[in-house]
């Protein structure tokens, strides 16, 4: 496992070090503003939309029902893959507008005049984001499931050229360049790993027992999800709440700064690790199976502590250095200084929850992420009411720490018992 992540890490760099410098374009050009809150408010909103179209995929249940089928026909997998496509665009399609219809209520009931106007503009190309954002981790998780697992970042990196292109060529037009960029950069990475797969099957709305049964463990997965992904709207309405102009703005830069090591972790490790784990749970090889996510857990808190700990000790040289210029301000600056050591805080508990989420689904114990779900949402809610009070933008930082503390101590305390009902039937 630690040597194919090891392997796969100089890509993940690449490809996600140029994913990093998307932060620092907006950060030079549009600082932080009305129009910037508005499109990290619609990008919260599409992200929590998100996980009921494409994570569904992603690190999901879809991968041990893979690995079930290794043994068989190549083509029982094929099948399963013309399935999903034709699932996916139909529903994920239906889904995606539906979304864009609510938001756009949304947007009538909340917003007048400009604001409107932007709020509705950045809604449209959000909204297919999602769909293409779906057919990009459908392709990635096929792909891995055969031992690819460079085509993911070749492909990200691809997707960061043509976005960061169109940000450079169009970053006069406004924030509104922003959505239309990752569009672009998202259709690139879905052609690419398309043709990675080669004769991509047909797709069909067949019901294989396969397709049902992912379907069953993907609607835990995507209620937890949903719930879970709401923590960063919340984020962003109490943001909004304690008085300082571009909060929102200011609390998305920084902690996207804070979450990278996590972000290069769930590249390189993550993807690895499920499918390694899938196939050992697959073949009852469950002492290998709990090994394999103790080496995976126990090392990535290590690491993530260290680079907590670097990132806590430089947070204003590395913050300057990051977007001291253009449109940032000294009065921006200082505000994220403030707020980057609660972030830099959340690292471990987040790694944490991260694997352990992934554990529970290569086991597949979707059942309880529904649960989490509901259990991180109201603990970030009452942690953000009482600390965004006490602390404003700092205290929200130190609401999600918690949050992801809480999670990951309930994640670890239930896995015992999942790799015990995985068991039973063996017995």
């Amino acid at each position: 496992m630690w040597k194919t992540t090891m392997r796969l890490l100089p890509l993940q760099l690449v490809a996600r070090g140029g994913e990093a410098t998307l932060p620092l374009f907006l950060a030079a050009w549009f600082g932080g503003s009305r129009e910037t809150d508005l499109y990290f408010f619609a990008l919260a909103v599409f992200k929590v939309a998100g996980s009921l179209v494409f994570a569904v995929f992603q690190d999901s249940a879809l991968v041990p029902i893979l690995a079930e089928l290794q043994p068989d026909a190549r083509e029982s997998r094929r099948a399963l893959m013309g399935s999903l496509l034709g699932h996916t665009l139909l529903y994920g399609g239906a889904l995606s507008a539906a979304i864009f219809s609510a938001f756009a209520a949304v947007c009538y009931a909340r917003f007048q005049g400009s604001d409107l106007v932007l709020s509705l503009a950045l809604s449209a190309p959000l909204s297919l984001l999602l769909v293409m954002t779906a057919l990009r981790t459908l392709f990635t998780v096929f792909l891995n499931a055969d031992g690819r697992f460079s085509a993911s970042p070749i492909a990200s990196a691809l997707s960061v050229v043509v976005t960061v292109l169109a940000l450079v060529s169009g970053h006069r037009v406004g924030v509104l360049i922003v959505p239309f960029g990752l569009l672009a950069g998202e259709a690139v990475a879905a052609f690419t790993l398309w043709r990675a797969f080669g004769r991509t099957p047909r797709p069909t709305l067949h019901r294989s027992a396969a397709l049902v049964r992912f379907a069953r463990l993907a609607t835990s997965e995507i209620l937890g999800g949903a719930i879970a992904r709401m923590s960063p709207l919340t984020d962003q309405v109490a943001a909004s709440l304690v008085g300082v102009v571009g909060g929102g703005t200011l609390l998305a830069y920084s902690g996207d700064v804070a979450m990278a090591p996590t972000s290069l972790l769930a590249a390189a490790l993550f993807p690895v690790m499920l499918t390694q784990v899938s196939r050992e749970v697959a073949a009852r090889d469950l002492v290998s199976a709990r090994a394999s996510m103790n080496r995976a857990l126990f090392t990535s808190i290590g690491l993530l502590a260290v680079a907590a700990l670097a990132l806590a000790l430089s947070a204003r040289p590395l913050l300057s250095l990051i977007y001291g210029r253009g449109a940032m301000d000294e009065r921006a600056l200082s505000v994220m200084t403030g707020v980057f050591p609660y972030q830099a805080l959340a690292l471990v508990p987040f790694g944490a929850v991260l694997i352990l989420s992934r554990a529970h689904v290569a086991l597949q114990n979707s059942a309880i992420l529904p649960r989490i779900g509901v259990l991180a949402a109201v603990t970030n809610l009452a942690f953000d009411v009482v600390l965004g009070r006490a602390m404003g933008l700092p205290g929200i930082a130190l609401a999600t720490a918690l949050t992801h503390a809480v999670v990951a101590m309930v994640l670890f305390a239930s896995l015992d018992r999942a790799v015990r009902l995985r068991m039973v039937p063996a017995t």
